[in-house]
């Protein structure tokens, strides 16, 4: 089965969310890849955009879960640093909703950053994301 394939099914199947094939990932991880949304907000004057810049490849960030969030209790904010003060913006909603579930269940998350875009135009930020399942 080609990676194509595999996101396809796994983005029509709401119950399994992850891939298996990942290179750098042991036989309890699986692999999936997202975007993050809200990339051109500012927090409090601190822009996302500027966070983005200073992104590199496959860089690890890090993520809050927002149970208080007035708009979604399963938010799940991602970060460029592990103090949480470079904001980069959310999760997608119904991808928060199952990591948060999946997470009580035993599941750990590694989140690797893709920065996409240019100087000229607006950035965004692909990530995938690694879960593993506590042994």
């Amino acid at each position: 089965m080609g990676i194509q394939e595999a996101i396809a099914i796994a983005a029509s199947d709401s119950s399994d969310r992850f891939i298996n094939g990942c290179t750098m990932c042991t036989p309890m991880e699986l692999t999936r890849k997202s975007k993050i949304s809200g990339v051109t907000f500012s927090d409090n004057g601190i822009s996302r955009q500027e966070n983005i810049k200073t992104l590199q490849m496959n860089q690890e960030i890090y993520a809050v879960h927002e149970e208080t969030n007035p708009f979604d209790p399963n938010a799940i904010k991602l970060y460029v640093d592990a103090a949480h003060t470079k904001p980069l913006g959310y999760l997608m909603r119904d991808l928060a909703r199952d990591l948060v579930q999946q997470s009580k269940l035993g599941w750990t998350y590694t989140y690797l950053a893709e920065p996409t875009g240019s100087e000229k135009k607006v950035l965004g930020c692909n990530i995938t994301i690694i879960a593993k399942k506590a042994e």
